[in-house]
């Protein structure tokens, strides 16, 4: 048996993605006026819309400990690297836990127990 605790920040991490970014940017779209807004308006809803699906797919990739999962959540902090300086600290020490703690056993191993 391996050490829930362990896994359980990155679990977190999914349960935020999930519950709570996507569900915030997922906000604007589902209400807004469509037929008051210009393009750019319209640019920018349809901007959050698609992080909003993003977000809910990682965080379900995460939460359901998939490959994919962890992979795309991997990338996705190598995309925000560049944004300094929130971007750059948190995908720092999102990936430094990861590769310290050894997290891609967790995402492998789908069928062992942890507790």
């Amino acid at each position: 048996m391996i050490d829930e605790s362990v896994f359980k920040p990155i679990k977190m991490l999914g349960y935020i993605y999930f519950i709570g970014l996507g569900n915030f940017c997922l906000l604007g779209p589902l209400t807004a006026n469509w037929s008051q807004l210009g393009s750019e308006g319209r640019s920018f809803y349809w901007f959050c819309f698609i992080m909003a699906a993003i977000h809910i797919l990682i965080g379900v990739g995460i939460v359901t400990r998939r490959k994919w999962g962890y992979n795309s959540l991997r990338y996705y902090m190598y995309f925000l690297r560049p944004g300094f300086p929130v971007g750059t600290l948190m995908a720092r020490k999102v990936l430094g836990y990861m590769e310290e703690n050894n997290i891609k056993d967790f995402f492998l191993r789908r069928n062992m127990r942890i507790g």
